[in-house]
This record gives C-alpha cells, sequence and structure tokens, in this order.
C-alpha cells in the first residue's frame, strides 16, 4: 500500500464532500440564526409542525419554531459529522483491503456494504434519536408523518454525499475490481 495514494484518495474524497458540507453548513447556520418569517424553509417547517395541535393549546408555529429549527440544525451537524468520518475514512481505509486485481470485488463489495449499512443506519438513528427519544422540546411538535419526512430527506442527502465521495476518492484506486469504476470516464 502506498501512503501517497492514500492521502490522494482522502483528498478527492474531501474535495467531492466539500460541496455538500458547505450546503449542510450554510443551512445550520440558516436554522440556528432562524430563517425569515415567510419563505420556503419556514413554509416546510410548518408543514411537518403538528400546527392544529398546537393552535388547539393557543400555541403557533412562530411560537416553537426556534426549537424545531435548533433540533433539526443539531441533526444536520451529526449527520454531516457522521458522513465526512465515514468517508474519510473509507477513502483511506478501502486501501488496506488490496483489491487491486481482478476478482478481488467480493471483498471489496462485502466490506462496503457493511460500512454504508453501518453509515446509513447511524444517520437515521440520529435522525429518529432527535425526533423522539430526545429533551428537544420541538420534537413533540414534529408530526409522525413530518418525522419520516425530515430522516428520508436527510438519509437521501448524506447517503448521496457519502456516496459521491467515496466514488471520487476511490474509484481510480480499485478500476480492476470494481465494475461501476470502470465506467467512470479516465481520470477520476
Amino acid at each position: 500500500m502506498n501512503i501517497a495514494r492514500v492521502i490522494m484518495s482522502v483528498g478527492k474524497s474531501a474535495i467531492a464532500l466539500s460541496p455538500f458540507a458547505i450546503i449542510s453548513i450554510w443551512f445550520i447556520l440558516i436554522l440556528f440564526s432562524g430563517p425569515g418569517a415567510e419563505g420556503k424553509i419556514t413554509d416546510f417547517f410548518i408543514s411537518v409542525t403538528a400546527t392544529d395541535e398546537l393552535a388547539e393549546q393557543g400555541v403557533s408555529f412562530s411560537d416553537v419554531a426556534r426549537d424545531v429549527f435548533t433540533m433539526v440544525a443539531w441533526i444536520n451537524i451529526w449527520s454531516l459529522a457522521i458522513v465526512t468520518i465515514f468517508a474519510l475514512g473509507w477513502s483511506a481505509g478501502s486501501h488496506y483491503l488490496n483489491v487491486d486485481a481482478p476478482g478481488k470485488a467480493k471483498i471489496y463489495a462485502i466490506h462496503w456494504v457493511v460500512v454504508s449499512g453501518t453509515l446509513i443506519g447511524l444517520i437515521l438513528l440520529a435522525n429518529i434519536w432527535c425526533l423522539n427519544w430526545t429533551h428537544f422540546r420541538a420534537s413533540q411538535d414534529i408530526t409522525q408523518t413530518g418525522g419520516i419526512t425530515i430522516t428520508f430527506i436527510l438519509a437521501v442527502y448524506y447517503t448521496l454525499a457519502y456516496y459521491i465521495s467515496v466514488l471520487w476518492g476511490t474509484a481510480r484506486f480499485v478500476r480492476s475490481s470494481v465494475l461501476l469504476a470502470n465506467k467512470l470516464p479516465g481520470n477520476i
């Protein structure tokens, strides 16, 4: 194993992950600062909040908005941290699998499925934990359908970020073993 290859792989993976991280950080900052009273972000969170039940209690969305935004910001922070650790970890660790020869795709695939499944499980767990089992007051204000919607959107987004980051970072070094890597253009 060549340490220069590992460093190059991790660097490429970090470059591919950076647009997703920038968007996530931007979204987190917006949530912590509180999006405007009118806008698509606020409209989305109104749609996933149990506004009818809140209205029966004499509470409006604006009364719970700060808590909802803070909770979702923390879900994003934890999801981004999980994805960063797993993407860069896979980009470095996959070089130890020694899959640089034809016929070794099974070794790569088994490890890939286990690591990817663990990543998705941790992202789902972070979402479910925050939306159902935590001290966040806003967790009681999100509807069940809203919780599923938030969980689905974040799981897809962060899984896509992980997949693109890892593909960009490791595909060049596993061309002979992984079929998708053979389909990628030249210098990826």
